[in-house]
């Protein structure tokens, strides 16, 4: 019988991730007494014979945990949670081992605690990241790395067109290049500035862009020495 945590986790699941989640309750007979909790990525119908069979489409994937009898209050030597990932598409072993060694740590980490939601959300945050790679290359982790101006400058890509200024201060805008992470997409815009007025009119042409300006979040910053005050 699952403890009021597992089955207040395992409602919580149903609700959150409707029709991919799969839950085996152990027979009599099992020796083991494992209840296996299963995500898919794909929806699961009720008249799927075997929980293990799913549609053979890019980057389907089932992710299966046996959690023990006692769970959450486990013993890591005697009754630790396991868990097993399939893909129906082919991909790189060190990717894999890379994805099960993030989500055995969450359940390192997390002794006597419900984890199974954390394990499912990570595991969805890591194959939302490879399915963005524009080369469906994999990572085990996304580094944001800061560029500096000449870095930009060099990669540079143009995504918009500012409104043409009537201003008489002409600026170098880098615009770098995009970067899209959870279906969020980041840009970085760079100008060399020496007055105030030069801050203003950068600002001024980057928000000339109506993507640019209905964004949800733009940060401004700035810093130049001023040959009043320095």
């Amino acid at each position: 019988m699952m403890s009021s945590e597992f089955s207040d986790e395992i409602e919580a699941l149903l609700s959150i991730y409707p029709n991919h989640i799969m839950v085996v309750q152990p027979s009599d007979a099992d020796d083991n007494q494992c209840t296996t909790v299963q995500y898919s990525s794909t929806e699961l119908t009720s008249d799927e014979s075997n929980p293990n069979v799913i549609s053979r489409m890019d980057n389907n994937y089932i992710l299966s945990l046996k959690i023990p009898l006692r769970y959450p209050i486990v013993d890591q030597q005697i009754d630790k949670i396991t868990l097993s990932l399939s893909f129906t598409n082919r991909i790189d072993s060190d990717v894999k081992v890379g994805i099960l060694h993030e989500l055995h740590r969450i359940i390192d980490n997390n002794v006597g605690e419900v984890v199974i939601y954390p394990i499912i959300q990570k595991l969805l945050e890591m194959m939302d990241e490879i399915a963005t790679d524009n080369d469906n290359a994999v990572h085990d982790q996304l580094e944001v790395n800061v560029m500096d101006y000449e870095t930009v400058k060099a990669n540079r890509t143009t995504v918009f067109t500012a409104v043409p200024s009537t201003s008489s201060i002409h600026l170098h805008i880098i615009h770098g290049p995009v970067s899209t992470e959870q279906k969020s997409s980041f840009q970085a815009h760079l100008c060399p500035v020496h007055s105030m007025e030069e801050v203003a009119e950068f600002r001024r042409s980057v928000l000339s862009d109506k993507r640019i300006a209905k964004a949800t979040h733009n940060i401004f910053a700035y810093r130049y020495n001023c040959a009043i005050t320095g």
